[in-house]
This record gives C-alpha cells, sequence and structure tokens, in this order.
C-alpha cells in the first residue's frame, strides 16, 4: 500500500495559494495560515461568521510507515 500523497510533486505552498485564490473569489475577508506541533490551521471570515480548517499532523512514526 502506498502512503497519502506518495509521488506527488504539488507544493505545500502551490496548495496554500490555491486555497488562498479560493476563499478570495470568494470575498474572504480575513485569513491567517497557523501551525503547532501536531496541527495546521486556518481561521477565516467570510460573510461575517469566523470559520477554522484543521488538518491534523502526522507523527514521524506515521510518516515513516
Amino acid at each position: 500500500m502506498t502512503r497519502y500523497a506518495e509521488g506527488t510533486k504539488v507544493t505545500v505552498e502551490s496548495s496554500r495559494d490555491e486555497i488562498s485564490g479560493i476563499l478570495a473569489k470568494h470575498s474572504c475577508e480575513r485569513m491567517a495560515w497557523a501551525h503547532e506541533l501536531d496541527w495546521r490551521h486556518t481561521p477565516v471570515e467570510l460573510g461575517g461568521r469566523m470559520f477554522r480548517f484543521a488538518i491534523t499532523t502526522p507523527t514521524l512514526e506515521e510518516w515513516s510507515s
């Protein structure tokens, strides 16, 4: 079984730029990118409401298995 995204040529920056573009297209009022030890999150404001997209980061053991 292959690991998630194994062999991909898409960079993190490219994915982040695409997400930022989609949010801007839909009149996102505020947006940020943040990371902590085991997860990443993106708080955004759309239509006067705040949302946060959170992504859990795999552990070192998960990356190497």
